[in-house]
């Protein structure tokens, strides 16, 4: 058995003694297993740079902005009653909306290249000097 599946074993037996033509014993084994359930590919979201919102001038802009959306489309859609997932859902598109017009976005920047050539030519230098005698000894 795999040790995969040894925390899924639940009962197992020996039946010595069984007529079965050989020398070898049967086993009997209960399992459990969980079938994994295959993930999706995960969205990536869209992150945008609220560094800029650390400045106070803009914070309030931002804030303004946001207010004026909510205001908006709270009149909007006022004729229905309200519960409280209703309202969150209205805050939250005033949110995504104002983040999509007033925040840019984040550009991701390409990561350090993980070998470099400095490391390449440090690489060759230590092949070159194993295969001499002054390494071996």
């Amino acid at each position: 058995m795999s040790s995969r599946f040894k925390n899924s074993a639940v009962n197992c037996r020996t039946y010595p003694g069984a007529d079965i033509g050989s020398d070898h014993n049967p086993v009997i084994m209960q399992m459990k297993v969980k079938l994994k359930i295959p993930h999706s590919k995960q969205t990536t979201t869209v992150k945008n740079c609220t560094k800029l919102l650390q400045l106070p001038e803009e914070a309030e802009k931002y804030a303004v902005l946001v207010k004026n959306k909510f205001e908006c489309l709270y009149v909007e859609e006022a004729d229905a009653t309200r519960d409280i997932d209703q309202q969150w859902d209205c805050l939250k598109e005033a949110i995504e909306k104002t983040n999509e017009e007033f925040l840019p976005r984040v550009n991701r920047e390409a990561k350090q290249e993980w070998i470099t050539e400095n490391i390449l030519d440090m690489l060759k230098e230590r092949k070159r000097l194993k295969g001499s005698d002054a390494y071996k000894h």
